[in-house]
């Protein structure tokens, strides 16, 4: 077990070395393969890791459907194993990728609709460095999204 959590890290280290290249095809093998090994070692902490990198992989080779599907997967490990303060963060992932991806999010379902806005004023508070404001407003934009 122990020889499998120094693979992941090895795995993240190399993907970090592939990002400096933008080799993204590359990030993606080193995170799959890191997504394997943590549901092997049944750590939802890293499998959703695992997942919410996926879906930044997917979303630099402009692969809508992957980065949704990983960055569902993201959050539905957050929801469901209650993994503190980072559901925002999910939910920021998705909301960009339907920003990012505009049109195309209709091809799966467009989640942003009224929330869009919302999502959009959290990133302000951001760069003012309100991250409690801007967490609250990422989940409102997505308690919107059915009105």
């Amino acid at each position: 077990m122990e020889r499998r959590v120094e693979e992941q890290q090895v795995l993240t280290r190399l993907g970090n070395a592939y990002y400096g290249q933008h080799d993204f095809k590359q990030i993606a093998e080193c995170n799959r393969l890191s997504l394997i090994i943590a549901k092997e070692l049944r750590d939802r902490s890293a499998e959703a890791r695992a997942y919410g990198s996926l879906s930044d992989d997917y979303s630099y080779l402009n692969d809508y459907k992957q980065t949704v599907e990983y960055g569902t997967l993201n959050l539905t490990i957050f929801k469901t194993y209650q993994i503190k303060n980072k559901e925002p963060t999910a939910y920021e992932r998705l909301n960009n990728a339907f920003l990012v991806f505009g049109d195309v999010a209709t091809e799966v379902g467009d989640l942003s609709g009224k929330g869009c806005p919302y999502g959009l004023i959290g990133t302000a508070y951001q760069s003012f460095g309100q991250l409690e404001i801007k967490a609250q407003l990422n989940i409102t934009s997505y308690i919107f999204v059915d009105c």
